[in-house]
């Protein structure tokens, strides 16, 4: 499933070209980095930027990762400007995996010395480092996400997913698409996965909504395929996911997981329904080991209810119990979701 965003890829071309033709002749470049966690589609959209770009009769060159710049690379970039009359259309440079070559000297010579070049970058943003300071603009990573600007993703969703299944009618699937993509909150990956696991279900427009509810989705191939592609390595640690979840993050925390695409501090919640409840099964994970105790195979429907009861309060604190958020949500709900917490992690 490619989604070939028609709107997006117009817009940020137009855009592009237009600045280009405003600092023609001057010794300016014009650079734009997109930033999105893994599986946000910044791949498919650099190459759908490329084509664009080669139909509007631009020269385009592209290098699929910053680490693999090499001297011949550097000889090349340098001679874009020196040799400018060779190219008599508009000069694209496009750099998959921006961070792997993020302290490499080259992008001076790239963003600074090229005259009339535009250069697309897009990449995983890294923690450790930042990204190459001279790009002219860092988008924002929830911009890769799937209808963030323009609602006519959903329908070139539903155009992709009726061709692949032509049993489902168009009417099925838009409601379906947007239920989707919501809870994966535009994540590309996730999204087109779930659709994907989601529409082989026997009578799926009467289940898949309980499908995404159910506890079953976790031990799913898809759910299991899309944790290891897009989430793996950006769990928080125990007491980040805890300041998270009382509304108390700390200002690296807001940095971090908003740069990684993951925190939208807007709506001051996670990116997705999807992640958080990655991030709550994979809490037992994250926990300080605890003695564990298990409840008896033949216990009643009392002594269940008493188990997580039990399970959910030990270890709360008399500020578990305060409302952590002044913002206008019920005093229940912070408790609920503390008590919920504990119970996961237990």
């Amino acid at each position: 499933l490619i989604l070939p965003r028609r709107d997006l890829i117009k817009k940020c071309c137009d855009e592009l070209i237009k600045r280009s033709q405003a600092v023609s002749g001057r010794n300016n470049t014009v650079s734009e980095y997109w930033r999105g966690p893994k599986g946000s589609g910044k791949t498919t959209f650099l190459h759908l930027m490329g084509r664009e770009m080669q139909d509007r009769g631009c020269q385009v060159f592209y290098l699929n990762n910053a680490a693999a710049f090499n001297e011949t690379d550097d000889t090349f970039v340098r001679s874009l400007s020196e040799n400018r009359s060779e190219y008599e259309d508009t000069v694209v440079v496009m750099i998959d995996e921006v961070p792997g070559g993020v302290n490499m000297g080259f992008w001076v010579t790239l963003l600074k010395e090229c005259k009339g070049v535009i250069v697309i970058g897009v990449g995983v943003p890294a923690l450790d480092s930042s990204s190459p300071v001279h790009f002219e603009s860092k988008n924002n990573p929830h911009e890769l996400y799937i209808a963030y600007h323009f609602q006519s993703e959903l329908n070139e969703l539903v155009d992709e997913l009726h061709q692949h299944f032509p049993e489902n009618t168009r009417e099925q699937l838009a409601p379906f698409c947007e239920s989707v993509n919501s809870y994966g909150g535009g994540h590309m990956y996730p999204t087109l996965k779930l659709c994907e696991h989601l529409l082989q279900i026997p009578n799926w427009p009467v289940h898949y909504q309980k499908a995404l509810a159910s506890s079953d989705l976790v031990n799913t191939e898809a759910y299991i395929e899309i944790m290891r592609r897009c989430y793996d390595a950006s769990l928080p640690s125990m007491n980040t996911f805890v300041r998270f979840l009382r509304h108390n993050p700390s200002a690296d925390d807001i940095v971090n997981y908003e740069k990684l695409g993951l925190w939208d501090q807007t709506y001051k919640q996670f990116v997705s329904p999807l992640y958080l409840n990655h991030l709550f099964n994979a809490s037992a994970l994250l926990a300080p080991e605890t003695q564990t105790e298990f409840l008896p195979a033949n216990a009643s429907p009392e002594e269940k209810i008493e188990f997580i009861i039990k399970q959910g309060l030990v270890g709360m604190e008399e500020n578990d119990f305060l409302e952590p958020y002044k913002g206008g949500w019920s005093y229940e709900e912070p408790i609920a979701n503390m008590f919920a917490f504990r119970v996961h992690q237990r």
